[in-house]
């Protein structure tokens, strides 16, 4: 006897129905069953392709899980290195200014009032008194008259000098884009251009136009020269196609490698481009500093990044 199922696994049975005519009893038929399973090998393709895609979503979390937690660490050393050089040149510029306050208490100081006030007295005679010898202050007192004995400027004394005068910059800087015709245009040019399409206010307050790194400075003939320039911004920036028409500011920028420009979307399965406002919010969460502006720069930016006019 056999029997066959269509759903399921199959299952064939065999049997067969000896009798047994011992004490006249009739032996029940015995059946000896083997079960067969067909294996579906599509159902077992389908289980692998959707265990090799779970295997490789788990390894792609891992892989960007990483990428964020180096990135992270990447930012905190950046601060901490520039934490460091602020504090450096603060204790150089401690130190200088200290050495500063006692060379001019050497140099200022002169003979002891004692000794001033016992020059007039009868017994203090030129022809009683032998002739003095000059003290070490009293010849440091004395006033250098030749060019070569002139003391030169310390590389601290010098930076000094350098971030006094950067304090008082009062040149209007345009930034122009890398590809911008006018800095391939002389200066001149550039100056009688600009002066034809301003207003004669702003005419006046302009005196010269340079070239700088970032674009173009423009030379204002005062303080109140630099203001009328920065009024008339906007159609400035528009006459020169700048990015940006500001003074002199002093930015810490800093150059982060190896950050992820995009992110994987778990739910559209999908690449998505990292913008500007989630760049800003990760530095926030992990500096507690927000940045003025963040943007993933070019190769050929990387070597200018950091340096302003």
């Amino acid at each position: 006897m056999a029997v066959s199922l269509d759903v399921g696994p199959t299952i064939t049975v065999h049997g067969d129905a000896s009798t047994s005519r011992r004490s006249g009893r009739v032996r029940k038929p015995t059946a000896k069953v083997r079960v067969v399973e067909q294996v579906s090998y599509q159902d077992n393709a389908e289980l692998k392709d959707e265990i090799n895609k779970l295997s490789n979503l788990v390894q792609d979390l891992l892989r960007r899980d990483a990428e964020r937690e180096q990135f992270l660490k990447d930012c905190l050393k950046k601060i901490e290195s520039l934490e460091r050089e602020l504090q450096e040149e603060k204790q150089q510029s401690d130190r200088h200014q200290r050495g500063l306050a006692r060379s001019m208490h050497a140099v200022s100081t002169g003979p002891s009032e004692s000794a001033l006030s016992l020059q007039g007295h009868p017994l203090h005679t030129a022809q009683n008194q032998p002739t003095p010898v000059p003290s070490y202050a009293a010849v440091a007192s004395q006033p250098l008259n030749r060019k070569q004995d002139k003391p030169k400027l310390t590389k601290q004394a010098a930076k000094q000098a350098r971030n006094q005068a950067a304090s008082k910059d009062l040149r209007v800087f345009a930034r122009l884009p890398p590809d911008n015709p006018l800095r391939n245009e002389r200066a001149y040019d550039i100056y009688a251009f600009v002066r034809e399409n301003l207003s004669p206010q702003a005419r006046e307050a302009l005196k010269g136009i340079d070239h700088v790194k970032t674009g173009l400075a423009l030379l204002p003939s005062s303080a109140d020269g630099a203001k009328a320039l920065l009024e008339n911004r906007e159609q400035i920036a528009a006459l020169l196609q700048a990015q940006a028409v500001e003074q002199r500011d002093t930015w810490i920028r800093a150059y982060i490698a190896n950050v992820p420009c995009t992110r994987h979307c778990l739910i559209t399965n999908t690449e998505l481009e990292i913008t500007t406002e989630e760049l800003l919010e990760e530095i926030q969460i992990v500096t507690k500093l927000k940045p003025e502006k963040a943007y993933f720069s070019r190769k050929d930016e990387v070597e200018k990044l950091g340096r302003t006019p």
